[in-house]
């Protein structure tokens, strides 16, 4: 039985035009749209006082006016204040640490936005009845990655590539980073390719990896340490 006609849906990207987009294409297809936000401080405020049924959100958004807010911890206290909304992930983001991130952190489905749009209304349906939607093409190789040990990058990366992660993470250009400790810009462009071969994802894809890990200090800038 579909679910589509009763269900309230939010919509959560920082870019108007697809934000424009998704409102069309889920209204088309039958959804109530009942709110859209542009950063994660509202994406709280309004889910709490809407409840959405399902939310569409963008991993790659601003904070708004909540300091160090990121996408992860959002679903995360979403599904603490709501924990009957469904989230639905519609992400740029490919690698599988990051789409297994936002599974950790509650997301019911993860989309890619290289996707057909068919493929993110069947990842709403499917929640709406209760589901987890995976993308079949990853499947197989997310359930692998979830049941494998996590790839920790402090046990990964030596001590200055740890730092050179978390630099790149933080958006520090690589002069910025060269400068702060003491080499040349080629070399920190040669440690940077080596360091997302190693972890596993791109460069846009870096903060979500360090978000996962708990990495960020948003005072001094610098590598957590383990419990």
């Amino acid at each position: 039985m579909s679910h589509i006609n009763k269900a309230k849906i939010f919509i959560a990207d920082d870019h108007l035009i697809l934000l424009k987009a998704l409102e069309e294409i889920f209204s088309a297809a039958g959804y109530q749209i009942i709110g859209k936000a542009t950063n994660l401080t509202d994406v709280l405020d309004r889910c709490r006082t809407l409840v959405p049924d399902v939310i569409s959100l963008d991993l790659s958004m601003p904070s708004g006016t909540t300091p160090d807010l990121n996408a992860l911890d959002t679903i995360r206290q979403l599904l603490k204040d709501c924990p009957s909304i469904k989230v639905v992930v519609y992400s740029m983001h490919t690698s599988l640490t990051s789409i297994a991130s936002a599974y950790r952190a509650g997301a019911k489905a993860y989309v890619t936005k290289g996707s057909e749009m068919q493929e993110l209304l069947v990842a709403v349906e499917t929640v709406l009845q209760g589901k987890k939607y995976l993308m079949p093409h990853i499947a197989n190789d997310l359930a692998i990655h979830m049941t494998e040990p996590d790839k920790d990058p402090r046990d990964m990366l030596s001590k200055q590539d740890l730092s050179i992660f978390l630099m790149l993470a933080h958006g520090k250009s690589y002069a910025e980073i060269a400068q702060k400790i003491g080499v040349s810009e080629r070399y920190v462009i040669n440690r940077s390719s080596v360091i997302r071969k190693i972890i596993g994802c791109t460069s846009a894809e870096l903060p979500t990896v360090a978000m996962h890990y708990i990495l960020f200090d948003p005072i001094n800038d610098t590598a957590n340490g383990r419990p």
